[in-house]
């Protein structure tokens, strides 16, 4: 599969940092996916995604920021289908693990792992874009669930002492484990071969073969029987998993059933709730190989480490130079992240006596072996208020700036991107009387329950730019808490006294957000982005054609308003594919309200350009409301039967 380039830049979504390394993480489970997406369509095989996949999905258009695992579901026909011939049909690197094939394994599902092992072969980091530990897809076969309570409760009791046999009796001989197999026998209720090599596997197929046993007939709801065995999770009526469609995922799509909105509200409850805490399984997924690879080649990927001789010999500035007026530079990264900037560019532009210098800094992407691969530099975009000057217009060494601003920090320790080795902080610190680092970045704050965000704060805090700069500006008291803590766990305690003189932070430091409203849409010539979602058209094809209707008559009657109606390719292919004749009425509306001139149909798919033009939101509650809301835009959720 091919990423774009800027994929794999650290990213703050939904107010959590994601580092380079998750990044290609995320890249590497959705490469694993796109090949099981191939061998399903060869083989006819259903699958959807689940849990936390299905919720990542609807929510954040992708992984949930602070999860790194992908979860799909298959039919119980279809699995034992995947099962039989994934490790044929893919080869290679791959291998398949469940509690049939693996001994470490007791839970009920398949694990298709890209490798056994951590691989640094080119060919491999090639397809699996830089990430040399094992990634993969968790799998989960869905069973009819019977409706006879005493027919289900018999099954999962046979089911939990063959299972519980099978985990003893590769440890048996003669006659306990001739007992051992009558048991098992008779539990199963016919005749077992007795002479398989792996007893333990064999045992952990029957039990896969009674949670497969219910006919359809016999069943109202669907579910995963392992897991309704073990922890008593219900099932879902049966008719939630007959239809699917696709949406976006990160940079691909995948199928979700199509009465998602029912199914994540039964799971989650209010699920556009985002609720960061710790994570359901080891957090980052490849921890363990990643403390494997230090402990048996006592080496690591490449990370930035703070050396004593940093912090105890500080870097020699070069000789001021003399002038009648003051000199800042402005360092910054994109238009993107100049917020951090502006209120300290506006202070010193306020100063008669300064001038001011705003430069976009050369930065290159790096490919899997960190050669540069291309060439970045944006002059456009920015305020129109900044006053951009070119990298050939200002030479630092020459100038020896009063101050520096910089935003970028890794200097060359990052996994996507490098700048020129002029811009890296050490060698500006020498440069300038004064270095202060902004984080181009803001994100939510912390708090000891986030275990998932507190983890990645040594990516954001144990870099050059906080070690070489003179000072540092953080968003709030409580990430100057959190970046002490990093510092001095990576340098020692007895550095908290240096790191606390230089950090600094500022409230407000990337502007104050307007408050989000819920009463009254702007006026004025202003763009208000109306969404409905396919869960609403789902779950209301009733009414949902008249509730769009007279949402047009609301724009109509307000002509001082446009309507940018959002409706991308995936909501109109899913429509046609479950909803014909609702597609059809759908359809009729969208071709009237093109040659509108109060409407503007943006049939483009491009969520982030679509959520920077417009000035509020109407619609459905989803992660497009949720990203205009972090914006402070203000937001109207529509009620589909008002």
């Amino acid at each position: 599969m091919e990423f774009p380039v800027d994929y794999f830049e650290d990213e703050v979504r939904d107010g959590f940092y994601i580092p380079a390394i998750m990044k290609r993480n995320f890249a590497s489970q959705i490469e694993v996916l796109n090949d099981i997406d191939i061998v399903c369509k060869k083989y006819g095989l259903t699958y959807f995604a689940e849990w936390g996949t299905m919720l990542g999905t609807i929510r954040h258009g992708g992984f949930i920021p602070w999860d790194d695992d992908l979860d799909i579901a298959m039919p119980r026909k279809d699995y034992r289908i995947f099962c039989e011939v994934i490790e044929k049909e893919l080869g290679g690197y791959y291998y398949l693990m469940n509690w049939c094939t693996h001994d470490e394994f007791s839970d009920g599902l398949s694990h298709l792992y890209n490798a056994k092992a951590i691989t640094f072969d080119l060919v491999f980091l090639k397809k699996f874009h830089g990430f040399p530990y094992m990634s993969g897809v968790d799998i989960f076969p869905i069973d009819y669930l019977p409706r006879d309570k005493d027919a289900l409760k018999d099954v999962m009791d046979r089911a939990q002492e063959i299972h519980d046999l099978a985990l003893v009796i590769n440890g048996t001989v003669g006659d306990e484990k001739n007992r051992i197999l009558d048991r098992v026998e008779e539990l199963y209720g016919s005749p077992i071969v007795r002479n398989k090599l792996n007893l333990r596997f064999y045992l952990m197929s029957l039990v896969d073969e009674l949670f497969g046993s219910f006919d359809e007939s016999e069943c109202d709801l669907m579910g995963h029987f392992a897991f309704y065995a073990k922890h008593g999770t219900q099932g879902y009526p049966k008719q939630w998993f007959d239809k699917l469609i696709r949406v976006p995922f990160e940079n691909t799509t995948i199928p979700i059933i199509a009465c998602y909105d029912s199914c994540l509200k039964n799971k989650y409850g209010n699920y556009l709730k985002s609720v960061k805490h710790t994570s359901a399984h080891e957090y980052p997924s490849y921890s363990v190989q990643e403390q494997m690879l230090k402990d048996e080649t006592g080496k690591e990927l490449p990370t930035f480490h703070i050396a004593k001789s940093m912090w105890e010999s500080p870097v020699k500035k070069a000789p001021a130079v003399k002038r009648e007026h003051k000199e800042v530079v402005f360092y910054t990264y994109r238009p993107d992240a100049w917020n951090g900037f502006d209120r300290a560019y506006r202070e010193v532009m306020d100063d008669p006596d300064t001038a001011v210098y705003v430069i976009p800094v050369t930065y290159y992407h790096k490919d899997i072996s960190g050669n540069v691969i291309d060439k970045n530099c944006h002059m456009d975009g920015f305020p129109e208020h900044v006053l951009v000057y070119g990298v050939d217009d200002y030479d630092v060494e020459a100038h020896h700036p009063d101050k520096i601003y910089i935003q970028i920090p890794f200097d060359q320790w990052n996994y996507s991107i490098t700048t020129h080795p002029i811009y890296y902080a050490e060698y500006l610190s020498k440069h300038t009387e004064e270095l202060i680092y902004i984080p181009f970045f803001e994100i939510d704050e912390l708090t000891d329950e986030d275990e998932c965000g507190c983890y990645w704060v040594k990516s954001h805090a144990i870099l050059p730019a906080i070690v070489y700069a003179d000072k540092v500006v953080l968003q709030s008291e409580n990430m100057k808490k959190y970046y002490l803590d990093a510092l001095c766990a990576e340098a020692g305690w007895k550095t908290r006294k240096l790191w606390n003189k230089k950090l600094t932070w500022q409230d407000a430091l990337f502007g104050e957000k307007s408050e989000c409203i819920q009463k009254e849409l702007p006026l004025g010539k202003k763009q208000v982005l109306v969404n409905f979602e396919f869960g609403t058209f789902f779950e209301n094809p009733d009414t949902i054609i008249r509730k769009i209707s007279n949402t047009i008559d609301v724009f109509k009657n307000n002509p001082e308003v446009i309507m940018r109606w959002w409706a991308p390719p995936y909501l109109i292919d899913n429509l046609k594919n479950v909803m014909p004749d609702t597609a059809a009425e759908f359809d009729e509306i969208l071709t009237e309200a093109m040659n509108s001139d109060f409407i503007l149909v943006d049939n483009t798919g491009d969520a982030q350009m679509a959520l920077q033009d417009s000035d509020a939101y109407y619609g459905d509650a989803c992660r497009l409301a949720k990203q205009m809301e972090r914006q402070g835009k203000p937001l109207m959720l529509e009620d589909v039967n008002i």
